[in-house]
């Protein structure tokens, strides 16, 4: 479908076209998203779920990648920023006033 021209109505209305409607399976009261891009608007069906609207949405990205592996990798790394964070001075203080026992909080604290 190529470009159909529509004029603005008295109220700042606009007539959505028969072939746009049928292309968006849409009917009277429907709601309608105005997706804005720089100076381009794309109207769109607002979908019942967004949720499964973006599902799959940039599957490429995965081809080829273990998804679990790449989540325990995720996993470790936090759990290695949470123990170095605990092990500072200032987290070793603040855990160890608050009650939280961390490897660091049994060695002698260094001046």
């Amino acid at each position: 479908m190529g470009a159909i021209e529509v004029r603005l109505g008295p109220k700042n209305q606009v007539v959505i076209p028969k072939a746009v409607r049928d292309t968006l399976q849409v009917k009277e009261g429907d709601a309608l998203l105005f997706v804005l891009q720089g100076n381009t608007v794309l109207l769109r069906a607002r979908p019942a779920s967004f949720t499964d609207a973006l599902r799959g949405l940039h599957k490429e990205v995965w081809e080829g990648e273990d998804i679990g592996q790449w989540l325990a990798g995720e996993r470790e790394a936090a759990r290695v920023r949470a123990e170095t964070r605990l092990k500072t001075p200032d987290a070793v203080q603040v855990a160890g006033r608050i009650g939280i026992r961390t490897p660091a909080c049994t060695e002698p604290m260094r001046s």
